[in-house]
């Protein structure tokens, strides 16, 4: 196989955004490409946003430096592949602006909204239909929330559109939005890959105000005359539809298939599983979406995973992280009589509770700060577990875990904890950019440079085995760790 085409691919994430460069094995072009950080506005009452255009100024740059690099190695072109994070929405008015915030999942202030919801829409037969639950992080809770919050800004939203999608509005001047975005947004039919028109009608939303559906293999040409004289290397590029970050990181991984399921650990964290075939509807507690019209993902997610390990971090003046990954290497398996509940930006699978707090209980003046992190990384372990048992019932039972995302990456002290909690193996995904890379994977189906991307290298390296003590051990704290969860239910609302 020759190395072209070569695919130029962004990973629009929540904290950065990357831009590399992928030749037709799927292996990643050495010294193309950028990584520039960034961060959203938070505030007290759970807001999470940013400007839009300010988010598309900073992806303007990271692609600056991918065709710079690319064009001084000659490295032609063939394709833009797009992965953003899911659950974003921004409001656009008439003139193609930006006339709201860019809401992040994250942001749970749209959970005033969901009592009213829920009284319009039947929260079961909406999660049967959409694969979604009723929540604050998907687009029915956000966009009835900006009408209830930010009327006047509400009342000039020409159309309603993910981070992606406004990207590519901008780049392309048209509209066009993914299956595997728009199954995450809590407004498609994912067995009809339609918009679910009885929750638009709940929403007061038109569909026209919505983007255009597609799968992943519909790419668009056609740059706008401004981008095209900023990126004259990326003039005859094929541009494939923006996707969801978690269904590229599958693909990335080497999990793109039903017998292996993904452990993901960046600023949040999930378990993901894929297959080929017909929508499922998901079991109580996960979600369903899709890679794109044949390969639904299913799974779980957390709101808390990287973030609550640089909380920590910060918060309790840690040395730095080569120190502190030493330190849990030599502890004891719940050896600090702690009881973590890790919901310090709400919780998702497998309860969604937008309510819940995080907490800490069994705090002595003997608690060391390592003891206070140890805790927090084995209750992110817990709570896989969870998501772990209602997900593997429905698919095959000597599946392989693999542990992906730069938070367990940088961590084999936390991969070891996940494998100790399970009682089973954890296999490690040498992938550093897994969404980035599964983003391209999938554009390289669409080019016929791959048949299929299971038949890319998966890049598995170091296993973990579960040690039957410490699994032991786990089990009894994660009991206990699920009846002080019980126990403070009634203050969480």
């Amino acid at each position: 196989m020759t190395n072209e085409p070569y695919v130029l691919s962004l990973d629009i994430g929540t904290s950065s955004i990357r831009s590399k460069v992928f030749n037709a094995n799927g292996t990643e072009m050495a010294s193309i490409g950028a990584q520039i950080p960034y961060s959203m506005t938070r505030s007290a009452d759970g807001g999470e946003y940013i400007d839009a255009d300010q988010l598309c100024e900073i992806i303007f740059q990271a692609i600056d430096h991918a065709v710079a690099d690319a064009k001084r190695q000659s490295v032609p072109i063939a394709a833009v592949a797009c992965c953003t994070f899911w659950h974003s929405v921004v409001g656009v008015d008439k003139n193609a602006d930006a006339c709201t915030p860019l809401l992040n999942w994250s942001d749970t202030r749209p959970e005033i909204i969901l009592p009213d919801l829920q009284k319009r829409l039947d929260p079961v037969a909406f999660t049967k239909r959409t694969g979604c639950p009723m929540h604050a992080s998907y687009l029915p809770a956000k966009i009835t929330w900006f009408h209830h919050a930010m009327p006047d800004c509400a009342e000039r939203v020409r159309y309603w559109m993910s981070a992606g999608e406004y990207l590519y509005y901008k780049i392309l001047g048209r509209r066009a939005c993914s299956y595997s975005m728009a199954s995450a947004s809590g407004l498609l039919d994912s067995a009809k890959c339609a918009w679910d028109q009885e929750t638009l009608d709940a929403i007061s939303v038109e569909e026209d105000q919505l983007s255009l559906l597609c799968d992943a293999d519909e790419g668009l040409t056609g740059m706008q005359p401004s981008f095209v004289n900023r990126w004259p290397w990326l003039k005859e590029a094929i541009w494939f539809p923006s996707l969801g970050d978690g269904a590229c990181s599958n693909i990335g991984s080497g999990c793109s298939v039903e017998d292996r399921f993904a452990i993901m650990v960046g600023t949040s964290g999930a378990m993901r599983a894929v297959w080929r075939g017909d929508y499922r509807e998901p079991p109580l507690g996960l979600w369903c979406y899709r890679i794109d019209r044949n390969r639904p993902i299913q799974g779980g997610a957390l709101s808390n995973g990287g973030n609550l390990f640089d909380w920590m971090q910060k918060s309790l003046l840690l040395p730095p992280a080569d120190e502190i990954e030493k330190e849990l290497q030599s502890l004891k398996p719940d050896g600090h009589g702690l009881t973590f509940l890790p919901f310090l930006s709400g919780q998702r699978s497998p309860r969604w509770n937008p309510n819940k707090r995080g907490t800490i209980h069994g705090l002595r003046l003997s608690t060391q700060p390592i003891q206070i992190v140890q805790a927090g990384l084995e209750a992110i372990a817990y709570r896989f577990q969870l998501i772990h048992d209602l997900l593997s019932p429905h698919f095959p039972q000597d599946h392989i875990l693999v542990a992906t995302g730069g938070g367990l990456l940088r961590s084999p002290a936390w991969i070891q904890i996940i494998a100790d909690v399970f009682g089973r193996a954890v296999c490690v995904s040498q992938v550093a950019e897994a969404s980035c890379r599964g983003a391209a994977l999938v554009a390289l189906e669409s080019l016929n440079a791959l048949n299929d991307s299971s038949e890319a290298d998966p890049f598995y390296g170091e296993r973990f085995e579960p040690r039957a003590e410490a699994h032991s051990l786990y089990q009894q704290a994660l009991q206990r760790h699920l009846d002080y969860e019980f126990y403070l239910h009634d203050y969480d609302g």
